[in-house]
């Protein structure tokens, strides 16, 4: 390739740089509200009580087999039928390896997750503290409680007590 033609390539995406952005979405909205967690939803606020979640269950976090632990969780249905389990944003647990969240009807794990008890694998623990949800399988939403598992040594290190929560 020619020199010149080389140096005009080179010199092109430098010069095109001065692009600058202005912000044009009116000031008092949704940006200005600070920042929004990754797994944030939001429902849109017209009154209509049928787009927010219903709670089906709530509990309290706490620590097992001498891990700490503390925060709320909620078991709750979507208005689109999905069922989720949603770590409240005080959750805080004490970090291990390879932690898993699990649901169950049983009200110690011991050393393994039984599928054929009734547990229920919703996934990796995203972070040791704050909030997040999972997705819940159909048939699981009836469980007694929600765990945070040490998936590689078999420990419990979180148990919630699932208690139903009485409809309006």
């Amino acid at each position: 390739m020619r020199p010149a033609l080389w140096l005009t390539l080179a010199l092109v995406p430098i010069t095109g740089c001065d692009a600058i952005y202005e912000d044009l979405r009116p000031s008092g909205g949704p940006a200005d509200a600070g920042p929004v967690a990754a797994d944030a939803r939001t429902v849109p606020d017209d009154g209509d009580a049928s787009l927010a979640p219903t709670s089906l269950a709530r509990g309290r976090w706490e620590g097992r087999t001498g891990y700490s632990a503390s925060g709320g969780v909620t078991l709750e249905r979507d208005p689109d039928g999905s069922v989720h389990l949603r770590f409240e944003d005080d959750f805080d647990s004490q970090a291990v390896p390879g932690p898993v969240v699990v649901l169950s009807p049983r009200a110690e794990l011991g050393t393994a997750i039984e599928p054929a008890a009734g547990d229920r694998q919703l996934g990796e623990l995203e972070r040791a503290s704050g909030p997040q949800r999972y997705a819940v399988p159909a048939g699981a939403e009836d469980a007694a409680y929600a765990w945070v598992y040490c998936l590689p040594f078999g420990v419990e290190v979180a148990r919630a007590s699932l208690a139903p929560v009485e409809a309006p």
